[in-house]
């Protein structure tokens, strides 16, 4: 499935990215983990990614 970017709103999406990155932060803080867990589609070509490191910052990861 793919989205267009044309009614992508940038205040909005960074205020959902700081909103995501703060319960994150709060949800490890609180000794929550994460398990990162990749799939591969038809159309994904190879590559790695690290796992979630406490304090990593949600645009970091999403980029």
């Amino acid at each position: 499935m793919q989205y267009s970017n044309a009614n992508v709103n940038p205040v909005e999406k960074q205020r959902l990215r700081e909103a995501i990155n703060q319960e994150v932060n709060r949800f490890l803080e609180a000794g929550g983990s994460i398990t990162v867990l990749e799939t591969r589609g038809p159309g994904d070509h190879d590559y790695r990614v690290a796992a979630w490191q406490e304090g990593d910052a949600v645009d970091e990861i999403l980029e």
